[in-house]
């Protein structure tokens, strides 16, 4: 199935963890990042020091958006 002119093959993953995040453990990340990589699939992760549980907003986050963007970039 293809989603727009990108395919389940060409397309990325991305997680972005804060620290200090409450709700989702980093250890859920993690072993989805190790899933998809094991699986053949391009992944990335990103820890944000500081960071807590949300929408890349307050301390911790400053680079958030940036981060993402950046990946975009490289695997749209």
């Amino acid at each position: 199935m293809e989603y727009g002119c990108i395919t389940p093959e060409q397309y990325g993953n991305v997680a972005e963890n804060g620290h200090k995040d409450t709700q989702v453990p980093i250890i859920h990340s993690e072993i989805m990042l190790t899933a998809l990589r094991d699986s053949g699939k391009n992944a990335e992760m990103f820890r944000e020091t500081g960071g807590g549980h949300g929408n890349m907003k307050g301390p911790g986050w400053e680079n958030g958006e940036a981060v993402l963007f950046e990946f975009l970039a490289r695997n749209l």
